[in-house]
């Protein structure tokens, strides 16, 4: 009752056109909706599920060793669920919106689980143990998940290390994709292309626009709305295209009301009922992204424009710098190739989002004509990695807050005015040259609980164990690593093969040494007493393990590439 109430008093606020009252009650009922949202996440207490139907929320997931990962709604409760064995074979060629029937034991969350969770509205753990059920999904899922059948099914004739990109950059889907792709697109800024966006909204509505235009306005509106619709369900509703759709929408419903709205305003009415529809969507990193990224452009572009900065460069400019007021406090560092790497990939992720949906289509229908069909996407996609790989590679380190504030500042500067171009010129180029620094001084640093890292005179030693956070790799990069000199992996077997490689296809080591019987190709075996020398740096293996342990000290003799009582390890074994 009393969320009806501020609901009625928010509507007779609108309707009196009373601006500050409108604005109390909807800051009021948007905190009685947060707070309801809020109570119905209390975690339920650890118990056996019975044999129940549950639908799926996601697309189920293979996650750390082997299990399937998938998040369900049982009853009126979201809960995250992992699957191993025979369940998890089962679940496994599911996709959002089928029914299983499962049983297994619910657990409260973790306090680390229930706060990364929170914008998914997870309340609780479930290990299944069987499935003994599968149902489809309702008309509008079943339409759904056959499209991206299809549409995978034409990717196949795509390289396998391109299909996962092709995935992520058409329909959002990210499973798959390596720990090196996602670190390089990750370190050059370019995330967002690996998940749909409001950009990809964009173009799906430019791609109905033939069927979308014809007849009168209130067929292009409902056209419209369905077209937003469908789209939203192919790509399961992520926070950025709710946003991206609620003001695709909302400009719909101006359009057809005959009132047309400025770009400010559709992003506040937008923003503000995607809130007030899910209160938790504001824990949302790419809820929050989203919106700034789209602030920025709205704010910035035009005065941007304004001074004949290009089109291109200008959006750019006016999405990185809003994105950057999020950036900043989540995760203290913006990269600063982000940019440039921009600028070169996103004129060609539009015309692969829409050449994906329709042609990729067709090469699903016809698979023999799918290497043809696709090889503009195959190329497309070659130029995305090309790009995100190249960008974080450069010795440049992203840039702390305060130097990201001083290039934004410079910016907005040069747009007021161009007098102050050599002043904002000299704060870029400080920025630069502070980003472009060798790695700080550390006789020894603990990255993660299995990653150390020495620093000797400008030369950088790291030594890893069989698990490497992906966090590791940013970290390493905040800390001005741009090169490792010595790489050391102190265990043998797969799963620290699978750590090192992340490693070295980011930082592309000098040299990488590991214990007997290890799986890394390339990499040197390491006896007791080897020695090697690297600049400035000398590591001295102490003992040859396993776990491989070393001593790390400043040359007596610096002999660059110096290598004592090493032998290459034969090829790795096939895995």
């Amino acid at each position: 009752m009393p969320l009806l109430l501020v609901g009625v008093a928010t509507l007779g606020a609108w309707a009196a056109r009373r601006p500050w009252l409108l604005i109390a009650f909807t800051a009021l009922l948007a905190s009685a909706l947060g707070a309801r949202a809020l109570d119905g996440l209390r975690p339920p207490p650890a118990t056996a599920l019975p044999a129940t139907w549950a639908t799926l929320l996601t697309d189920p997931a293979t996650v750390t060793g082997g299990a399937v990962g998938v998040e369900l709604r049982v009853g009126h409760r979201h809960v995250t669920a992992y699957a191993r064995g025979a369940a998890a074979s089962t679940l496994a060629p599911r996709l959002a919106g089928e029914r299983v029937r499962v049983d297994g034991a619910l657990a409260p969350l973790s306090p680390v689980q229930r706060a990364r969770l929170l914008p998914r509205h997870i309340a609780a753990q479930l290990t299944i143990n069987r499935v003994t059920g599968v149902r489809a999904a309702n008309v509008v899922g079943r339409a759904a998940n056959a499209f991206r059948r299809v549409v995978f099914r034409g990717a196949e004739a795509l390289p396998e290390g391109l299909r996962p990109l092709f995935g992520g950059m058409v329909l959002g889907d990210d499973r798959g994709q390596s720990v090196e792709l996602a670190d390089a697109f990750r370190a050059s800024g370019l995330t967002h292309l690996l998940v749909v966006s409001g950009e990809n909204v964009a173009f799906a509505l430019l791609v109905a626009a033939p069927l979308v235009r014809r007849g009168r306005l209130w067929w292009r509106f409902a056209a419209t709305i369905a077209v937003l619709f469908a789209f939203g369900t192919l790509t399961r509703w992520e926070p950025s295209v709710l946003r991206a759709e609620a003001m695709a929408a909302v400009a719909a419903a101006g359009a057809f009301a005959g009132r047309p709205m400025a770009a400010t305003r559709l992003l506040a009415l937008s923003v503000t009922g995607c809130v007030l529809v899910d209160p938790l969507l504001v824990h949302s990193v790419g809820f929050r992204l989203s919106v700034a990224a789209c602030t920025g452009l709205v704010v910035l572009t035009p005065p941007l424009r304004r001074r004949r900065v290009p089109l291109l460069l200008a959006a750019s400019i006016g999405a990185q710098l809003g994105a950057a007021v999020v950036l900043v406090p989540t995760f203290g560092t913006v990269p600063l190739v982000s940019l440039p790497a921009n600028v070169l990939a996103v004129p060609v992720a539009g015309p692969l989002m829409m050449w994906g949906m329709t042609a990729g289509t067709l090469a699903g229908l016809v698979t023999p004509l799918a290497p043809l069909l696709h090889a503009p996407t195959h190329l497309a996609l070659a130029w995305e990695a090309a790009v995100a790989e190249h960008a974080a590679a450069l010795p440049v380190a992203p840039v702390a807050g305060v130097a990201s504030l001083v290039v934004g500042l410079a910016v907005l500067a040069t747009m007021v005015d161009r007098r102050l171009v050599v002043v904002a010129s000299a704060a870029v180029l400080t920025v630069v040259g502070l980003a472009l620094r060798g790695p700080a001084p550390a006789a020894a640093a603990t990255i993660a609980p299995d990653v150390s890292l020495w620093v000797v005179r400008g030369r950088a030693v790291v030594v890893i164990g069989a698990r490497v956070p992906p966090s590791v790799l940013d970290d390493l990069r905040a800390r001005r690593v741009h090169r490792i000199d010595v790489l050391i992996e102190t265990r043998p077997g797969g799963a620290a093969a699978e750590a090192a490689e992340a490693v070295i296809h980011a930082f592309r080591p000098r040299v990488v040494l590991a214990p007997e019987h290890h799986q890394i190709a390339g990499a040197y075996t390491a006896r007791l007493g080897a020695e090697v020398d690297v600049g400035d740096a000398a590591v001295r293996v102490v003992d040859a393990g396993p776990p491989l342990r070393v001593r790390v000290t400043p040359a007596q003799s610096p002999r660059v590439g110096s290598l004592r009582s090493l032998s290459h390890g034969r090829d790795p074994p096939p895995r």
